[in-house]
């Protein structure tokens, strides 16, 4: 197989393991993930969707080896950033899930989800003001979102 049709085969593989995932159907969804990374061992998408499809099944170890490996694919991602800082604050490793989430927010600013995850790390440290800026932050941005989507046509 020549090497687009193995990147061409991960896509579809991954793809298919996305609409599992959506389904709710982690284990079918885990293993198109892994297929898809025997044809192509640094398939972006398909690394990022097996560690959150580990950490969803229980494998938190797996997880957070998997999600390295997606640092180190693309490490200017805040959405992967993120991710893994709701894994580590998972795993209870507080200081490096706010790294890892401040990294998402220097990235990308006006991430909501990453102003959720920051919010919930600083709970959890017991820094609660801080906490309650970052939730604001997170509604904010969410609406703001929500906004600009209307007005475009894709709420």
């Amino acid at each position: 197989m020549t090497p687009s049709a193995e990147l061409e085969q991960a896509g579809a593989l991954t793809a298919e393991g996305m609409r599992l995932h959506e389904q709710g159907r982690v284990e079918e969804a885990r293993a198109r993930y892994r297929k898809a990374l025997v044809f192509a061992p640094d398939h972006l998408a398909a690394v990022h969707l097996l560690a959150l499809a580990e950490a969803q099944g229980g494998d938190l170890v797996q997880a957070a080896e998997l999600f390295e490996k997606v640092l180190s694919l693309s490490a200017d991602d805040p959405v992967v950033h993120s991710n893994y800082a709701s894994l580590l604050w998972t795993i209870g490793d507080s200081a490096q899930a706010l790294t890892e989430v401040d990294i998402a927010l220097r990235l990308n600013p006006y991430y909501a989800e990453a102003h959720h995850n920051r919010a919930t790390v600083l709970k959890n440290l017991g820094r609660g003001a801080e906490a309650l800026a970052s939730y604001a932050k997170a509604i904010a941005d969410r609406k703001s979102t929500r906004l600009n989507s209307s007005h475009l046509g894709i709420s």
